[in-house]
């Protein structure tokens, strides 16, 4: 049975359906990741409503604008990537680019 992908505004529908969800021990864990994270249990099954979601993220300059706008809210911290723990950053920060996907926004 082939799927249909609905697609409407650079949206794309999820349909309403169960799957899995959380991090089941032995299965999802080894030595190097370690035990299965308390926000990750139980491994149950879910079933969401159906649901739009964007194709792409959503940039910084298209939430700029949207700022802009007076429609979006800014949020804290915006305009400044962190890039503490790349090696040879030295903990900068620093702003991002308007082509970067906006994080921390809904």
């Amino acid at each position: 049975m082939g799927t249909c992908i609905e697609l409407q505004h650079g949206m794309v529908r999820i349909p309403a359906g169960p799957f899995w969800m959380g991090c089941r021990e032995g299965v999802d864990t080894d030595d190097v990741t370690g035990p299965c994270p308390a926000r990750e249990q139980p491994f149950r099954r879910v079933t969401p409503d159906a649901f739009w979601i964007d194709q792409v993220e959503v940039t910084k300059g298209a939430y700029r604008r949207c700022m802009e706008a007076g429609v979006c809210v800014q949020p804290d911290g915006w305009d400044q990537e962190s890039f503490e723990g790349v090696p040879g950053a030295g903990g900068l920060v620093a702003p991002g680019d308007d082509d970067y996907p906006a994080a921390g926004v809904s």
